[in-house]
C-alpha cells in the first residue's frame, strides 16, 4: 500500500512541457483571429458613422423640400443655416467635409447633394434629384481615400462609384 501512494506522488507532477506548448499556441491562434475579426468590424463601423450621417442629413433636406418646395432656400448660405437649425447634430457646411459629422452641402431649386468624410479617410456622397420622373436618390463612395469631402451634383464624377442603391455604391 505504502508503494503504491509512492507511485502516485511520482506520477503527479502536472502537465508536460509539450503540453503546456500546445495550449498556449491554440490560445494565440485564437488570439489573432478575435484581433482580426475585431479590426474589421472597426473599419466598418468608421464608415457606418459618416453615411449613417449622410441619410440624416438626407431626410432633413427632404423636409425642408417638404416645407419650401425647394431645396434652396433664398441662396445657399441660408439653406445651410436652415439645415443647421433642423439638425444641429450635425455641422452644415457648403466647404468640403472632413470630418464624419460635418455635411457638405450643395443645392438648387431640385437638387440637393450632401458628402461628408468617414474616419477611414473615404469620401461618401448623395444626391437627390427631384426634377424629372427619372430623378431620384444617388449614392456614391469615392474611389480612394480623400483630402476633402466636397459635395458633387453631377453623378457623373470620376473617381465615385455611383449607384442607385447604398449596397451598390460601396456603402
Amino acid at each position: 500500500m505504502v508503494e503504491t501512494c509512492e507511485r502516485r506522488e511520482d506520477h503527479e507532477g502536472g502537465f508536460t512541457l509539450v503540453e503546456l506548448i500546445v495550449v498556449v499556441a491554440v490560445i494565440g491562434i485564437l488570439a489573432a483571429i478575435v484581433v482580426v475579426t475585431l479590426l474589421g468590424a472597426q473599419g466598418k463601423a468608421k464608415s457606418k458613422a459618416a453615411t449613417s450621417n449622410l441619410r440624416t442629413a438626407l431626410t432633413s433636406a427632404k423636409t425642408l423640400h417638404t416645407e419650401q418646395e425647394s431645396y434652396l432656400v433664398d441662396d445657399l448660405a441660408t439653406t445651410v443655416s436652415r439645415l443647421q437649425e433642423q439638425e444641429p447634430a450635425l455641422t452644415w457646411k457648403s466647404a468640403p467635409a472632413t470630418t464624419p459629422s460635418e455635411i457638405s452641402v450643395t443645392s438648387d431649386a431640385d437638387t440637393a447633394a450632401f458628402a461628408t468624410k468617414a474616419q477611414d479617410g473615404y469620401c461618401y456622397y448623395v444626391v437627390d434629384d427631384v426634377s424629372t420622373a427619372a430623378g431620384g436618390t444617388t449614392f456614391g463612395k469615392s474611389a480612394t481615400a480623400s483630402v476633402d469631402c466636397a459635395a458633387v451634383a453631377d453623378t457623373t464624377t470620376a473617381g465615385i462609384t455611383w449607384a442607385e442603391t447604398t449596397k451598390a455604391a460601396g456603402w
